[in-house]
């Protein structure tokens, strides 16, 4: 008898604890009520990260293929040290130290998948220089600088990057001009190709340098 007797009266217990905790609950609306608070907070929160997301894009510029996209010169400084002048498609000027013998520019892309006729949008991402030689490379402090502007919370080319599923229809890549020749007075043309950036020498000392 005793055997039976504790389970049953722990049974009886938890159904009458359980009768008054469905009547105290009375038709669910405390249920209801927290669903829709958290529905309206989730969709707060995805405004304002696809506004932050639209805010971030303001950074990035529209262009066509082969379009100039930035200027690059050079004025040497000291043995292998340069000053590179960088001058956007919006004509912003920005002066970067760079150590080394070649120098190469790095831009962020968002392009338009599946066919929507759309130009792709860019945004200069770095600029950095090498030494020719292995041994001078790993000795040397490096020499490579964010030229992207930061706009907010959002990185916007990330995003795109890391969660695919929800961008089906845009692209984002790294694209870069080959490593080419610092000297003094070299000037180059930096644009968009279809399959990355293309540097082209636009004076002389650019074109002896290349020739080399």
């Amino acid at each position: 008898m005793i055997s039976w007797l504790m389970p049953l009266l722990a049974l009886v217990i938890g159904l009458t604890l359980g009768f008054f905790g469905l009547r105290l609950l009375g038709r669910l609306q405390w249920f209801v009520a927290w669903a829709r608070g958290m529905a309206a907070f989730g969709l707060l929160a995805a405004a304002v990260a696809t506004g932050l997301f639209g805010y971030d894009l303001l950074a990035y510029e529209e262009s066509s293929y082969d379009q100039v996209i930035a200027n690059i010169s050079f004025e040497q400084m000291g043995s292998r040290s340069f000053e590179a002048l960088l001058v956007d498609g919006a004509g912003k000027e920005s002066r970067y130290p760079i150590n080394g013998d070649q120098w190469q520019v790095d831009v962020r892309m968002l392009q338009w998948v599946n066919g929507i006729p759309a130009k792709p949008l860019y945004r200069l991402d770095q600029l950095s220089g090498r030494y020719l030689s292995l041994e001078e490379q790993q000795a040397a402090p490096n020499t490579a600088y964010s030229i992207a502007s930061d706009t907010g919370l959002v990185d916007a080319w990330e995003s795109v990057r890391r969660y695919r599923l929800l961008f089906p229809f845009i692209h984002a890549r790294r694209t870069s001009a080959s490593f080419l020749p610092m000297v003094d007075g070299a000037i180059y043309s930096i644009s968009l190709g279809q399959h990355g950036l293309i540097a082209r020498p636009l004076n002389e000392a650019a074109t002896v340098a290349l020739g080399r």
